[in-house]
């Protein structure tokens, strides 16, 4: 019996199977979820341009996605978007995993207990519950491509590899620009810092901006062209939009702190690790991430919002945190080979005791993940799903714009979406945005939704005329009761007519 339970132990396919059945428990949403309500679209919309058609969001190619879309978008004339879905997540999923083992190895564990510190990091690392809102291991898009090709480049450089990994750290920037930016930055400052010779610099430097290219070369007008995009409108995307990704104010200091006390008990512990090359790479790794983190504080406390559209807060929360486990495993491994001074254990209790309570997130999480695949339809996703049987392709629907599903399930053009800023045109995106729902000003964020959905369904009709002038509208979609023809009723929602509509070429005669 014992020798079974020390074969499991040891049994690298069963602790593979316990983490990913884990991930699937936490974050097996449903597809599309969240983002991918917008990031499963683009690729579709770059292959076929009919798709969302006068739709002003996607009118424009997704430059920061460029690469992902490109890539992805062939698929979509053979499989469904559901299935795209599920097929990339498994496999970013099953790679990320993977990579996370092999990292784990390196701080001398044993295969369960990097499965019990993989664990406790995907419990206590939700969206929410993380300091700038980040994930590694979530829905499928750019981004969870990037992570992969981000963890697997610092293992060949740990290995002392040169080529794979400086492609891998390259194309992790062309698919997602802000995490191989970061992690870019980081791991080429690490290999300075530990003396890599400078022919071998030069190769990496070389292979990493070559293969970043396809990710640069899109997003140079955005970064250095004159977009007209003011200090005032970034600030306005900062704190009104996206507080939780960009705005370190809103995130509370004990937060913040629990993340650098963290990364000083990393710091120590890896002291008494000096001999491990790969363990010294990864604390100089997090120690830029966490410089960045710092630095994106000092431009918010100036007021330098340009700055923050890099996005200088995402790395260093999730992996100061995922490392933590590893040093932590390892600590208590070799306690009596390594005695921790006093400092360093009394850091590590404090740092414990700064996650949530890992339970207590797990069930958090499970309800969530649970609710949502029982969750019924409701009256306004009738109401677009009804809209895309029975709408001509092409037609402007006037919808809620704090939902993020419309695009997806309408499958028709929408003024304007809350969820979905345009970083390129963010003053155009406001102004229609405010059109709809009033002015959006500073309150607290649940009071602010509730207050820019009231004012939406409360639209008189010549607001609702006003939106139709400026931007078009062949239908809207609202709670309110108008004198429009009436074409459907979902209970709380209804669909009104507003004038005749541009029938598609695609429609039948």
């Amino acid at each position: 019996m014992n020798n079974l339970a020390t074969r499991a132990k040891n049994s690298f396919t069963l602790n593979f199977i316990i983490v990913i059945s884990f991930v699937f428990i936490l974050r097996g949403y449903p597809v599309p979820f969240e983002d991918e309500l917008v990031y499963l679209l683009s690729p579709l919309k770059q292959l076929d341009s009919n798709f969302l058609l006068n739709d002003w969001t996607f009118s424009r190619p997704d430059k920061a996605h460029l690469v992902f879309n490109v890539l992805m978008a062939p698929f979509y004339s053979l499989l469904s978007l559901e299935f795209i879905g599920w097929s990339g997540r498994i496999i970013c999923w099953s790679l990320i995993i993977l990579a996370l083992f092999r990292i784990g190895r390196l701080f001398q564990i044993s295969l369960w207990m990097i499965t019990i510190s993989i664990l406790l990091w995907l419990a206590v690392t939700s969206e929410v519950a993380v300091v700038g809102g980040e994930w590694i291991i979530g829905g499928f898009g750019g981004k969870s491509i990037s992570y992969f090709l981000l963890l697997f480049s610092l293992l060949g450089f740990i290995n002392n590899k040169v080529v794979l990994p400086s492609i891998f750290l390259g194309l992790c920037f062309s698919f997602h620009p802000a995490v191989g930016l970061w992690g870019g930055i980081a791991t080429i400052s690490s290999l300075i810092v530990l003396k890599y010779p400078i022919k071998k610099l030069c190769q990496i430097i070389f292979l990493t901006a070559l293969f970043s290219l396809p990710g640069v070369i899109p997003l140079i007008p955005l970064v250095f062209g004159n977009n007209n995009v003011s200090i005032d409108e970034w600030k306005f995307l900062a704190l009104m939009r996206l507080p939780r990704n960009l705005d370190p104010f809103s995130w509370g200091k004990v937060n913040i702190l629990a993340l650098y006390i963290l990364f000083l008990f990393n710091w120590l512990h890896s002291l008494r690790n000096k001999e491990n090359h790969a363990i010294r790479f990864l604390i100089s790794f997090q120690f830029f991430l966490g410089l960045f983190f710092l630095l994106g504080i000092f431009f918010r406390y100036n007021a330098n919002f340009d700055f923050l559209k890099f996005y200088p807060f995402r790395l260093f929360p999730v992996f100061v945190q995922l490392f933590f486990f590893f040093h932590l495993m390892n600590a208590y491994l070799y306690l009596n080979e390594k005695k921790l001074m006093r400092a360093t254990a009394v850091i590590g209790l404090v740092a414990l005791l700064s996650f949530p309570n890992a339970l207590g997130e797990f069930v958090d999480q499970v309800k969530f993940n649970y609710g949502l695949w029982i969750e019924k339809e409701d009256d306004l996703q009738m109401a677009y799903k009804w809209v895309s049987k029975n709408t001509p392709n092409g037609s402007i629907i006037i919808s809620p714009p704090l939902r993020k599903e419309c695009s997806y399930l309408s499958k028709r053009a929408q003024i304007v979406n809350w969820r979905v800023p345009t970083p390129d045109r963010i003053g155009e995106w406001r102004e229609r945005l405010e059109c709809m729902v009033g002015k959006v000003e500073t309150y607290n964020p649940w009071d602010r939704l509730k207050k820019m959905e009231d004012h939406y369904n409360h639209l008189k009709e010549e607001d609702i005329e006003l939106i139709i002038k400026k931007y078009g509208g062949d239908y809207l979609v609202s709670r309110g009761n108008y004198n429009y023809p009436l074409f459907f009723s979902s209970g709380t929602y209804k669909v009104f007519l507003l004038k005749k509509p541009i029938v598609s070429k695609l429609l039948p005669k």
